[in-house]
């Protein structure tokens, strides 16, 4: 079911986890109940510096594009557009983790991003919770036990909002995720208390079902 779009990311149906921080319980058809901050990166306007009728241009050979470098390596980062992507807040269960997909879909004008940050829905206002965020390339099915194949992104402690209310985890304690279409990529959330919310997918939703999406 699609709840939103413009045509960036697609978050999937994923499984809620039983345990922290690593879970042997797992629960399907869960949606992962937040928020996701992105930078879209987009070429900055080049700027033309005036030259004197007398003198010849000079080009800067740092200024020379590398036939190596991709394209993240040549966009101005100071050029990009902040976005933000929520799921639902909706219904929602509790439990100490939820692991979920985003996907990038494959666009003729499909711009490279960063994921920056996540808010999340936790059930009770002012609660101090220790939040882990961690991260895959590719699906999460069949890695749910596999600890080595996730890498840790986010280690930090949060003080929760008010029920309803993203809370936030802070962007200084998250590394930078890049991620360009197509390109499927899976996160995993855990919180060393019980109280995580997320809502269950409606009967039929499988594991790569799209819940909310920008497209």
């Amino acid at each position: 079911k699609t709840l939103v779009s413009n045509d960036d990311i697609a978050v999937l149906v994923g499984v809620g986890v039983g345990e922290y921080p690593q879970g042997y319980n797992f629960f399907d058809s869960r949606v992962w109940r937040g928020q996701i901050e992105y930078d879209i990166h987009e070429a900055c306007p080049p700027t033309e510096s005036p030259i004197s009728p007398t003198e010849s241009p000079i080009f800067s050979p740092s200024l020379k594009p590398s036939d190596t470098s991709s394209s993240m390596d040549s966009v101005n980062l100071a050029c990009s557009n902040k976005s933000y992507l929520w799921t639902t807040t909706e219904g929602g269960t509790t439990s100490y983790g939820n692991m979920f997909e985003v996907f990038a879909p494959n666009r003729e004008d499909q711009k490279a991003f960063i994921i920056k940050n996540f808010g999340l829905s936790l059930q009770s206002a002012g609660v101090d919770v220790r939040a882990l965020v961690y991260t895959k390339l590719g699906t999460y099915e069949g890695f749910e036990l596999d600890a080595s194949a996730w890498t840790l992104i986010c280690d930090t402690t949060v003080t929760s909002n008010l029920f309803g209310e993203f809370t936030q985890i802070p962007e200084r304690d998250c590394e930078d995720i890049h991620m360009a279409g197509p390109e499927r990529r899976s996160f995993y959330v855990t919180l060393d208390k019980s109280a995580l919310l997320y809502t269950q997918g409606k009967s039929g939703d499988g594991v790569t079902t799209p819940f909310a999406s920008d497209d």
